[in-house]
Parts: structure tokens; sequence; C-alpha cells
């Protein structure tokens, strides 16, 4: 289990640093998104990204929305190259992730910062 957790949390790093999208599944629906923080909240590893393709439970805006993923709930998760989709940052304020491993800033799209060790 431990390693699993391990490796979803070096695909989505690479996922941020190379800005490419994420294809997964969580809560039984198909995921394509873009991760953008990564990290822990209250100690549970998440990843906040814009899902721009595929279903929720509460439903998908026309062009996107932000989404709060626990790596323990994603399944299958797999880089695809592509678009690399920014999200909506006016007026945002994430509260997904606390502690941050890894994010992109929103300002420059490529600079990515490791916090964590």
């Amino acid at each position: 289990m431990r390693m699993e957790l391990e490796r979803k949390i070096e695909l989505l790093r690479q996922a941020i640093a190379a800005r490419q999208q994420v294809i997964a599944r969580y809560d039984g629906h198909d995921r394509a998104f873009c991760a953008h923080f990564l990290g822990t909240h209250a100690g549970v590893w998440k990843v906040l990204g814009w899902q721009f393709a595929g279903s929720s439970e509460k439903g998908l805006p026309r062009g996107g929305a932000w989404r709060c993923f626990e790596l323990a709930r994603l399944q299958g998760v797999l880089l695809h190259e592509g678009e690399w989709h920014r999200g909506v940052y006016e007026g945002f304020a994430q509260h997904c992730v606390s502690e941050i491993d890894t994010a992109i800033d929103p300002a420059h799209g490529a600079i990515v910062r490791h916090r964590r060790k």
C-alpha cells in the first residue's frame, strides 16, 4: 500500500513538473485533470487539479472545475501528453493542500516548488 502511494506521489510530481495531463479513476468516475498542488492536509496526501474532462458525482461544468483528490482513492493514475489546463485562478484560494510538496506557480506556469522532503 505504501509503495502504491509513493508511486502516485512520484507520478503527480512528474505531471506537475512536465505539465502533463493526469488520467485516473476516482470514486467510480473517470477523470482527466491537470495537477496544480500536491501535498498533505491533516496528514492525508491530496492533489488539487483542474478537471477538464470525464465525469464526477456533482457533474462537470463546461470548461472544467477545481477538484481536490485524495491520493488513496485515485486509481489507475496515468500521465498523458496534451494541452495543460491552467484553470481559473481569479478569486480562487486553494484549501485542499495545507503542506505543499510540489506546486506549479499560477503566475508563471512552469515554476515548480518542492517544499517537503
